[in-house]
């Protein structure tokens, strides 16, 4: 599974397309992080989510976890 969060293609904006392209050449699942996340956190505040430093917190973590097992669950026992 490739993911795709905002931060880094706001670094490079090409990204996307790349990590996208790459996924696709190794039929692997590709997660737009970023927009699945921000559907996950519904009307949570971002700052519920977040450490002090920027990162996520546990929380934070916990909504990228579900969104990883949402495309990795179904791969299991393939």
């Amino acid at each position: 599974m490739i993911g795709q969060l905002r931060a880094m293609s706001e670094d490079v904006p090409e990204l996307p397309d790349r990590a996208l392209a790459v996924a696709r050449d190794l039929d692997v699942p590709f997660v737009r992080m970023s927009e699945r996340f921000e559907q996950l956190r519904g009307a949570t505040p971002h700052d519920a989510l977040r450490a002090p430093d920027g990162h996520c917190n546990d929380a934070g973590y916990g909504l990228m976890t579900t969104a990883v097992a949402e495309v990795v669950g179904p791969l299991v026992g393939r």
